[in-house]
């Protein structure tokens, strides 16, 4: 308990000689800040101070339209002209939203998002299709995918369902 005691003792005096010392001497305060932060953000080896999926380098957007190919919108920002898109060689798609727009009409629409078969294992429980249920009103509806489905290097995105024309795919690329 004597050894707790002394210990925020101790750890208090520092916090208070601290913030004197910010007081007394602001902009030697703000040099020492200025100085660590210049030391350990530099050029060649910049601080990152956002999470991967924040970034705007590694953001995937994809288009898809029921019976037709998934347009993608890479990090370089330009839509590729031909093709599905296809994860680009050593790194992974995290899938973290999908927004699907439904036909409307009443009843149910279904969205599917099939495994790629050129780079499915065939091994129960890998290759499953996972698909999302949502009123067919006529509008657009999100499903938020936490912590995201993981589409490895090479992989396209295969989409099937019933009702519904249109849906953006959104994610993030990381290394394999």
């Amino acid at each position: 308990m004597r050894f707790a005691k002394r210990l925020l003792m101790g750890v208090g005096v520092a916090a208070l000689v601290a913030i004197l010392g910010m007081a007394v001497a602001p902009k030697a305060a703000r040099g020492l800040v200025a100085t660590l932060v210049q030391v350990s953000n530099t050029a060649s080896n910049p601080a990152i101070a956002q999470g991967v999926p924040s970034l705007a380098s590694q953001n995937v957007i994809v288009l898809c339209e029921l019976g037709l190919e998934c347009l993608g919108f890479p990090p370089t920002g330009h839509v590729i002209p031909s093709g599905s898109y296809k994860v680009p060689a050593g790194q992974t798609l995290i899938i973290t939203n999908i927004e699907p727009t439904s036909n409307g009409g009443g009843g149910t629409a279904v969205f599917e998002l099939d495994p790629d078969p050129a780079i499915c294992n065939n091994v129960v429980n890998e290759c499953v299709a996972t698909d999302w249920n949502f009123s067919n009103d006529g509008l657009t509806h999100e499903f938020q995918l936490s912590p995201g489905i993981p589409l490895p290097s090479g992989g396209t995105i295969f989409i099937a369902g019933k009702n519904w024309s249109s849906a953006w795919v959104r994610g993030y690329l990381t290394s394999n």
